[in-house]
C-alpha cells in the first residue's frame, strides 16, 4: 500500500498545475518546509449521516494483549471519536486506508505518503468496525511540505507529515479535538528512557509477535482503534523509533507521550523490523502551523516547550555517554547503542532496496544515459548502506542468532547487486531483470531475520 500511495503522491507532485505553494515560496529544494496544498475532489462538502454497523459484534471477543503491547481502544472513551480513519482513493482509483488524528479543529494530522497522491479522502472519526457514530466527512484540501517526494526515498522521509483541511468546523465541533497538544520534544527525552509513548490508529492486521489464538488476524481489525504501547523510544532529529510492530493502515497515527497525550510525532512507516514516527521539532511545526494558518477553517495548538525549563539537562537533541560505565550499566549502554546504530541504518537500508524493486526496468533506461546514471547511483547507495549495517557488531551474545541470519542476508543481496551492476555496464537487459529478481528473493531473506531480532532487554528498560 506504501508503494500505490507514494507512487501516486508522486505524479501528482510533478504536475505543477495540481498544486500551489502556501506561505511564500515556490517549493524549490532549498525549502522543503514550505506548505503545498492541492484541492481534493468532495463529492459533497456536508456531513455524512451517522452509520450504524452491526460487525463490531464480530469481534467484542478479541482480547487485549497488554504483553505484546496492543490494547484496543473502546469507543466509550473520550479519545476515541477523535482518531480518524482515512478512506482514500488513489489517482488510480485504489481505495486504502490510513489512520490520522483530529488535531484541531477542521483539521486532520497524517502522514505525506497517505495524502499526498489522494484523488479523495473521507474522514471517518471514531470508526468501530462497520459503525461510524460520528459520520463521516470529505477533506476539501491536503497540504504536505514541498521537500516531500523529491530525490531518493531517504532524502525526503524526514517530510512524511501532512494536513488534511475539511470544508468546515461541522464534524470536529461534533467531535472535539484530541486532547493532547502537539509537542516538539527534544531527542534527549526520549533516549533518557523517562518517556513513555504509543501510537493510536487503525491497524489493517496484527503481525506475528502480536497475535495470538485469542486475537486472530481478521478483515475488520482494520476498522477498530488500536493502541500500540512502547516501553522505550528513541530518537534522532528527524524520526522517532518506538518500540514496538508496526501494521498496514497504522500509517498517520499519532504518536504520544503516554503520561499527557502530547501528540510527539506521526507513524511512517514499519520498514522490515522497525517502527518509525516522523517527530513534532521545530521544522515540523513550522510547517504545520504555516499549513493551518493559510485554511481560514483550520486551528492547531502546541504545547510549550515544557523540557527547556523543567528538564534543562535533556533539553539539546544530543545526549553525552555517561563515563565510566560497569556491570548492568555498561551492558545495557550497549545493547541501546547498537539498537540505535542498528535502526538507523536499517531504515537508510530499506529505503535504498525498496527504491531499487520498484524501479520499472525497460530498455529505454539502459539508452538513456541519465537514466542509466541515476539507476547505477541507486545500486551504490544500496550497497554502502548493505554494508554499513553488516559492519555492526553484536553488543552481546543475545543478538547473535539475529546477526547471523541477518549478514547471510546482506551477503545475498550484496551478489546480487554486484550483478545488476554488471548488467548494467554490459546493456544486458535479462540479466538486469535476473538480478532484481534474485534481489526480491534476497531481501525476503532479510525479512525473516525479524523472527530472531530480541531487541533490547527488558531489564534495560526499566
Amino acid at each position: 500500500m506504501w508503494r500505490k500511495l507514494v507512487a501516486g503522491g508522486l505524479a501528482v507532485l510533478s504536475g505543477v498545475s495540481m498544486a500551489w505553494a502556501v506561505a511564500g515560496g515556490s517549493g524549490t529544494a532549498h525549502e522543503p518546509w514550505t506548505a503545498t496544498g492541492r484541492a481534493l475532489a468532495m463529492p459533497t462538502a456536508a456531513v455524512l449521516p451517522p452509520v450504524d454497523g452491526a460487525e463490531g459484534r464480530l469481534v467484542e471477543g478479541l482480547a487485549d494483549l497488554p504483553s505484546a503491547g496492543r490494547i484496543r481502544v473502546p469507543a466509550s472513551v473520550p479519545v476515541h471519536r477523535t482518531l480518524a480513519w482515512l478512506e482514500i482513493v488513489t489517482q488510480d482509483n485504489e481505495t486504502v486506508s490510513c489512520s490520522g488524528s483530529i488535531a484541531g479543529d477542521g483539521v486532520v494530522l497524517t502522514s505525506a505518503h497517505c495524502i499526498s497522491g489522494a484523488k479523495s479522502v473521507r474522514v471517518v472519526p471514531g470508526k468501530d468496525g462497520a459503525s461510524e457514530p460520528w459520520g463521516s466527512q470529505y477533506g476539501a484540501s491536503v497540504s504536505v511540505p514541498s521537500g516531500w517526494g523529491f530525490g531518493l526515498p531517504a532524502d525526503y522521509a524526514q517530510y512524511d507529515i501532512g494536513l488534511v483541511i475539511l470544508p468546515d468546523r461541522l464534524l470536529t465541533n461534533k467531535t472535539g479535538t484530541f486532547p493532547g497538544l502537539l509537542s516538539a520534544m527534544p531527542a534527549g527525552a526520549f533516549r533518557s528512557n523517562a518517556t513513555e509513548v504509543a501510537a493510536l490508529g487503525f491497524p489493517g492486521e496484527c503481525v506475528e509477535s502480536s497475535c495470538s489464538n485469542e486475537a486472530p488476524v481478521t478483515a475488520l481489525s482494520g476498522k477498530f482503534a488500536w493502541a500500540l504501547h512502547a516501553g522505550f523510544a528513541r530518537a534522532g532529529e528527524s524520526f522517532i523509533y518506538p518500540d514496538f510492530p508496526g501494521s498496514p493502515g497504522m500509517s498517520g497515527a499519532p504518536i504520544i507521550r503516554e503520561r499527557d497525550m502530547a501528540i510527539v510525532g506521526v507513524v511512517d512507516s514499519a520498514l522490515f523490523i522497525t517502527t518509525r514516527g516522523v517527530r513534532i521539532n521545530a521544522d515540523s511545526q513550522e510547517f504545520l502551523q504555516t499549513a493551518c494558518d493559510s485554511f481560514p477553517v483550520c486551528s492547531i495548538a502546541f504545547a510549550n516547550p515544557w523540557f527547556r525549563l523543567a528538564l534543562p539537562g535533556i533539553a539539546g537533541d544530543t545526549q553525552a555517554t555517561p563515563p565510566m560505565l560497569t556491570g548492568q550499566a555498561l551492558y545495557c549502554a550497549k545493547e541501546v547503542a547498537f539498537v540505535d546504530a542498528f535502526t538507523e541504518k536499517e531504515i537508510k537500508f530499506a529505503h535504498s532496496m525498496r527504491g531499487l524493486l520498484e524501479t520499472d526496468i525497460d530498455p529505454a533506461m539502459l539508452l538513456d544515459p541519465n537514466l542509466k546514471a541515476l539507476f547505477v547511483q541507486q545500486v551504490g547507495a544500496a550497497v554502502g548502506d548493505a554494508l554499513e549495517v553488516k559492519a555492526l557488531e553484536s553488543p552481546d551474545a543475545r543478538f547473535d542468532p539475529f546477526h547471523s541470519s541477518l549478514d547471510a542476508g546482506i551477503d545475498d543481496i550484496l551478489a546480487g547487486l554486484v550483478a545488476m551492476n554488471d548488467a548494467i555496464a554490459t546493456g544486458n537487459l535479462v540479466s538486469m531483470l535476473a538480478a532484481i529478481q534474485a534481489l526480491g528473493e534476497a531481501n525476503l531473506h532479510i525479512m525473516a531475520a525479524q523472527g530472531q531480532y530480541p531487541s533490547i532487554d527488558p531489564v534495560c528498560q526499566k
